[in-house]
Order: C-alpha cells, then sequence, then structure tokens
C-alpha cells in the first residue's frame, strides 16, 4: 500500500489530491484560489468533511507549504506526516519536445523543465515552485513529472508543423504542441472500458470543454492531431481566449490599434472568447442564463462556440477516416446538456446522433448518450486528471 501525492500548481491556485495506492482511494483533496492577491481562498475536503478558510498567501511558497500543513494536520487523515507519501506527482505543462513520458524529477529533469519557461511562461514557473517545495517538504517520496504536452508527441510532422519556413520548425521547435494530455490519456481508457473494446481498435474524437478548451484525433490511442498549437490560445473558442485567430488581426491591432504586447496577450487570453461576445459572461453557466433571458450577444457567443467545437469535429473525422466514439469532457463538456446538443446538431450526416433523453440525464456524470441509429458512440466522462497522475507517480521507479 502507497500514499501518492499529486500537485497541480497553476497561475493562481494549487490543486492537491491524496490518494492511497494500488486502491485508487482518493483520501482527500486541497484547493487553493488566488495565490498572491490580497486575500487567498483554501478548501479542504476529507470524506464527507470540508473545511475551509481565507488567508493572505502573498507568495506561491507560502500557499503550498501552508496548504500541505492543513492537509497533514487534518484528523480526518491517518498517516503520519509528509514521511509517509511514498510519491508525489507534479503535473507540468509544457515538456517541449523532449518529454513524452512521465519521468522521475533528476537535476536534468529540472534543466529541461526550466528550458521551456519561454513555450509557458505563465504556467511552468508554478510548476517549478511546486517542485522545489515538495521535494524540502517529502524529502524520502519520488518526484514524477507528468506533461500536459507529453500525450501528443505522437503527431506527425504533417500535423503539427506550421506553414512558415522549415527552419522555424526545426531549429526553433515551433510546432504544435497541444494540451489537456493527461486528460486525453485518462478519458479514452474510461471510454474503451465503457463500450467493452480496447483503446487499440477506436479512432475516438475526444472534446475537453472546460475554461481551456480543446479538441483531440485519437487514433488507436495516439494522438495524430489536437486544436490547441504553440500555445493554449489556439483552436476552439473557450471560456476567454480567442481561439483560431487570422494572425493579420493582431498586425492591424498592433499597427493601426497601437496595440502592446502585454495588451495582445490580454487580448487574447484573458478578454476574448466567450466572455467578450457575451459582454461580460465568464463561465458557461452565467452565459446560459443570458441566453435564456434573450440577450442577443449570449446568443451569438453559444452560436460561435457550438458551431467552432462541430466544425472541429468533422474535421478530426475525416482526419480519422471515420469515428468509433465522441467524448465529451470537463466542466462544459460534462455537465452542460443544451451545449453537448447544439454541438451534435447537424452532424447527422457524419454518423453521429443524440439521444436527447440520455443526454439531458448526464450532467456530471459518465454515460453514453447516442441514440440507437448513431453509427458512432457519444460519451460523456468526468475527467480525473489526478487519478492518472496518481498511476503514473505509483507506477514509476525512483531512477
Amino acid at each position: 500500500m502507497s500514499y501518492i501525492l499529486t500537485l497541480n500548481c497553476g497561475s493562481s491556485s494549487i490543486k492537491s489530491k491524496l490518494f492511497r495506492m494500488p486502491a485508487e482511494v482518493l483520501i482527500a483533496q486541497l484547493h487553493i484560489s488566488n495565490v498572491g492577491l490580497p486575500v487567498a481562498h483554501w478548501d479542504l475536503r476529507t470524506g464527507a468533511s470540508r473545511e475551509e478558510g481565507k488567508k493572505a498567501l502573498t507568495s506561491y511558497e507560502h500557499a503550498l507549504r501552508f496548504g500541505l500543513k492543513q492537509l497533514f494536520a487534518h484528523p480526518g487523515i491517518s498517516l503520519k506526516g509528509p514521511s509517509a507519501v511514498t510519491a508525489v506527482g507534479h503535473r507540468v505543462v509544457h515538456g517541449g519536445h523532449r518529454y513524452v513520458d512521465s519521468t522521475p524529477i533528476t537535476a536534468a529533469v529540472l534543466s529541461g523543465i526550466r528550458a521551456n519557461i519561454r513555450l509557458a511562461p505563465l504556467h511552468t514557473p508554478p510548476n517549478l515552485k511546486g517542485i522545489h517545495v515538495a521535494r524540502d517538504v517529502f524529502p524520502r517520496a519520488r518526484h514524477v513529472a507528468i506533461f500536459d504536452t507529453g500525450f501528443h508527441q505522437t503527431i506527425p510532422d504533417h500535423a503539427s508543423a506550421y506553414a512558415l519556413p522549415l527552419t522555424y520548425f526545426r531549429r526553433h521547435r515551433i510546432r504544435r504542441y497541444g494540451f489537456h494530455g493527461i486528460s486525453y490519456r485518462y478519458v479514452i481508457n474510461e471510454a474503451a472500458r465503457m463500450l467493452g473494446r480496447p483503446v487499440r481498435q477506436l479512432r475516438i474524437v475526444a472534446c475537453h470543454l472546460g475554461s481551456g478548451c480543446s479538441i483531440a484525433a485519437i487514433d488507436r490511442g495516439r494522438s495524430i492531431d489536437t486544436s490547441m498549437g504553440f500555445t493554449p490560445a489556439e483552436g476552439l473558442m473557450m471560456r476567454t481566449r480567442t481561439g483560431d485567430l487570422d494572425p493579420g488581426v493582431l498586425l492591424h491591432l498592433q499597427t493601426v490599434c497601437g496595440f502592446t504586447t502585454p495588451q495582445l496577450n490580454r487580448l487574447i487570453n484573458y478578454d476574448s472568447g466567450f466572455k467578450g461576445i457575451s459582454r461580460g459572461a465568464a463561465t458557461m453557466p452565467e452565459l446560459l442564463r443570458r441566453v435564456r433571458r434573450g440577450r442577443t450577444e449570449a446568443k451569438l457567443a453559444l452560436e460561435m462556440f457550438c458551431y467552432r467545437v462541430r466544425k472541429y469535429i468533422g474535421a478530426y473525422m475525416a482526419a480519422l477516416n471515420g469515428c468509433d466514439v465522441l467524448i465529451f469532457t470537463a466542466g462544459i463538456g460534462e455537465n452542460e446538456p443544451l451545449v453537448r446538443a447544439k454541438i451534435c446538431e447537424g452532424l447527422a450526416g457524419l454518423g453521429l446522433r443524440l439521444d436527447s433523453r440520455r443526454n439531458a440525464r448526464a450532467v456530471g456524470t459518465a454515460a453514453t448518450i447516442h441514440a440507437r441509429r448513431s453509427h458512432s458512440a457519444i460519451c460523456v466522462i468526468p475527467t480525473n486528471e489526478e487519478l492518472m497522475m496518481a498511476r503514473d507517480a505509483y507506477k514509476l521507479p525512483t531512477h
């Protein structure tokens, strides 16, 4: 029996879960938000118990040490301190071209992660801070880096290269990296289990629709294309990100409208998406409330969002030469039947037919929602990136 801790250190939040392996029992989960702001919020859950509070956690190190202290001091956790933790699995957003598989963290691996800071400047520094603090708190545990980009390293060059002069692809590594790989690894195996078929027999189109949104074409367990590219800003329209955008628009904003690089970054990543189109609806539930009230901007945002997902589904079915399974996962994909229904409108000609009653019942739970006449299965699968990370950390040796 082993105790595995997972750490997901984002740009302003920390998410952590403690598992008992190999039984895959979730013992506790910790979430700290608004790290670095005047007041942070922490939430600790163990079984039916929940504790939460607010506290000034001005640095990442302070927040992580505070959170871990709360975790191991909780009376519902019977572990004898941090020394009982066997391994810590760290989510690392960007592994660049070098890291495909989950990897024990060594000095060389840390150096490799640091070299990729420029590829994910918002995410990699917190990832590294989490590793630094956790290695100090858990000196006896093995530490494993689990890369979000790793799953997509199987994408062939003709799909991962941009149509820039080839030197930018080969020398500067400007290419499609893709993200949400840990989530995709989990949901494709769950889909195979639900359908009673091996992953190696399935052509899967998987839609990870949350705050960040992406879609992947997965051929017999291998990613062959995905919508997010060099950064997470490419692809689908998202909550606050533009998704696909003509680069000429950026040049126009810069040269004609006087935008600076930081202003462009703010516009693309934080002020656009359905929040920008709807003039302020920052979540899908809020957007749908505005749609029900008849707000024109909200209706447009919803139509744009669903149309772009539907368009990518068609494109990836072409890339796969068909589709055995369509998966919806993450916050929107798991919890919004109306959005799934609108996405699937017009896909009957491609053999995808939704069962409206089954779809309406599938909220936050794993389910098949396709109609009997559908040529392809359609599944709703709640993702569990932390469990996927715990599995990797449990299985990998120290060296």
